[in-house]
């Protein structure tokens, strides 16, 4: 396993910290980790600060969780965006979809501009 999980659950929210690479070789194991989890617990909170790989099949993977547990009326929530993330969520426009709060040093307000939409696809496109 590239990537290590660590669980704090109660009945009402679950806690799930992530170290190391999310990517395609490791996106099912993930899945079944995190599927049983957002269908018995209200909230699932993922600590995403140790993560220093994250590809896109994971954003993919992040959307599908975040509208499963909108359908059940629970919350999925990313929290301590490490770099890799941020990468993607401001390649793709992803920042308003995910709605969690992002924390940004000073050095990092000025290498990401973090577009809550569609801005950054060209007009035609919008």
């Amino acid at each position: 396993m590239s990537y290590t999980v660590e669980l704090d659950e109660t009945d009402q929210i679950c806690n799930l910290k992530v170290n190391g690479r999310l990517n395609i070789y490791n996106i099912k194991e993930f899945k079944d980790i995190v599927s049983p989890i957002i269908e018995r617990v209200p909230a699932l909170i993922v600590d995403v600060s140790e993560v220093i790989e994250f590809d896109s099949s994971f954003i993919q993977l992040f959307i599908s969780i975040k509208n499963y547990a909108y359908s059940l009326g629970h919350i999925f929530k990313i929290t301590s965006h490490s770099k890799p993330i941020l990468d993607l969520l401001d390649m793709y426009g992803l920042v308003g979809f995910f709605a969690d709060k992002v924390v940004l040093s000073a050095a990092q307000r000025s290498e990401f501009k973090l577009n809550y939409g569609t801005s950054k696809l060209p007009p035609n496109l919008r």
